[in-house]
């Protein structure tokens, strides 16, 4: 079975069963001659040894015997050709699913930080900020945090990578975004106002000053209405193809 073109074909549409466990992301490629590209879907995982690594298809598996018997050859900067691949059929059929929920209501406020005494404790800083929200939401509107979720992204230090962030040294300036989420948009609102004051002057403990920080909004509130957040990620036994799909025919006459 032989593929030529940006993409393994046999790639395509296809779903592990790993999916089954909500495992997510993928493994390393396999290395490639020259500098051509290889193009995957999301839900392929290859294993750069020499196993055998099945991706699975809904009427059966698709074997790429890496490196032994089977190959990955660059034809150019664009295309890869794929050969040594083989064909099993599946004993059960499959259809894959998707899925996403309402996760409640949400409200966001942005600041820009360029405060360098700041800037050298963010940890400390956002620490603080987290503690003093929490304990003004509990005496204001008697809220546990169990009833509302408050997240602080750092963008131009780490909000992207987290803890994988290599830099160390201290950012230049900051985006602190503040996400409020909660049952009701008008409860996450209600937080983001409590933070709004801390946003704007929050010292450092020990400072005997308040600094002072810029919001990118005026109001500083932005209301983000209901958000969504994926839930399942499976794969279904199925009799047929159409099983789990409604099909409606209509008949159009002209004239």
């Amino acid at each position: 079975m032989e593929q030529l073109g940006l993409v393994d074909v046999a790639d395509i549409g296809l779903h592990d069963r790993a999916d089954r466990a909500g495992e997510a992301g993928r493994e390393d490629q396999p290395e490639l001659a020259g500098q051509a590209e290889h193009w995957t879907e999301p839900g392929d995982r290859e294993r750069a040894d020499d196993q055998e690594r099945p991706a699975f298809h809904p009427l059966g598996q698709i074997h790429r015997q890496q490196r032994a018997q089977g190959s990955y050859r660059a034809l150019d900067a664009r295309r890869v050709r794929v050969e040594g691949s083989r064909f099993e059929p599946a004993e059960q059929y499959t259809v894959k699913l998707e899925g996403s929920a309402h996760a409640g209501y949400e409200t966001i406020s942005l600041v820009g930080i360029r405060d360098p005494e700041i800037l050298c404790k963010l940890d400390t800083w956002t620490a603080t900020l987290e503690a003093v929200i929490a304990e003004r939401v509990r005496s204001l509107l008697r809220l546990d945090q169990s009833d509302y979720q408050v997240r602080v992204l750092r963008y131009g230090d780490d909000a992207v990578l987290g803890s994988l962030e290599p830099e160390s040294a201290p950012p230049r300036e900051v985006g602190m975004l503040l996400k409020v989420r909660a049952s009701t948009q008008a409860t996450a609102t209600s937080i983001a106002k409590i933070a709004n004051p801390l946003l704007l002057h929050l010292p450092l403990p020990g400072m005997d000053h308040l600094p002072s920080f810029a919001f990118s909004t005026s109001p500083a509130e932005t209301e983000r209405a209901a958000v969504y957040e994926f839930v399942l990620q499976h794969a279904v036994d199925v009799d047929t193809p159409q099983e789990l799909f409604r099909t409606k025919h209509s008949e159009v006459c002209h004239g």
